[in-house]
């Protein structure tokens, strides 16, 4: 796989919650959920067993504007990637989970049948990211 996009994720909080210590936001604060069942959910549900870390979950979500909104309203914090081209966080901040961050890749698999259109197709895109 070719990767065209890494994207941090990040812990998003409340822009009025105070501290930056993720482990302990995450573990007081209620937990919007990136839903489990989508690529980016599954990766929140593996960060969190691997720090042993059980939220308090109020709700489950598969948009992560969606998210980044009930966060702006102060309904809790989620871990979500800093998506490429997405308007500025507003009403929320993001928290580093600094060495502890995990990352989002968007790529494209190439074919192994050697079809030269699909070689070129990737090979654009991939070029288009430079």
């Amino acid at each position: 796989m070719a990767a065209l996009l890494r994207e941090p994720y990040v812990l998003a909080v409340p822009e009025r919650l105070e501290g930056d210590d993720w482990q302990t936001l995450l573990r007081e604060q209620p937990f919007i959920r990136y839903d489990r069942s989508s690529f980016g959910g599954r990766q929140v549900d593996r960060f969190l067993r691997s720090h042993a870390i059980t939220p308090n979950e109020s709700v489950e979500i598969d948009d992560i504007a969606a998210l980044l909104a009930l966060v702006g309203q102060g309904l809790g914090v989620a871990l979500l990637p800093i998506v490429d081209g997405s308007p500025p966080l507003t009403s929320a901040r993001a928290v580093s989970l600094a060495a502890s961050t995990f990352y989002r890749e968007i790529g494209i698999l190439r074919s192994r049948d050697g079809n030269p259109a699909s070689a070129y197709l990737a090979d654009c895109l991939i070029g288009v990211r430079l």
